[in-house]
């Protein structure tokens, strides 16, 4: 195997990964332009939404640490 056909397998193996995430952030896009009129009665919404996606992690985090406590308690 050569580097040529490593190339193209990687590549085969990641394009519908990344077409997947193309058309997720094309949705998300679309949703935001369909909020725009609702988020300019308050822009400090649009501000926020970085916020809560970065918190995502975090939230998801605790939940699942959390789960095992309360598993086990009963």
């Amino acid at each position: 195997m050569g580097v040529r056909s490593d190339f193209w397998e990687i590549y085969r193996e990641s394009l519908p990964v990344l077409l997947v995430a193309l058309s997720g952030g094309l949705f998300a896009g679309l949703v935001l332009e369909g909020l725009v009129e609702s988020v300019s009665e308050y822009p400090g919404l649009l501000v926020m939404v970085p916020v809560f996606l970065a918190t995502r992690g975090n939230v998801y985090g605790a939940l699942g640490g959390a789960s095992p406590a309360v598993s086990t308690r009963g």
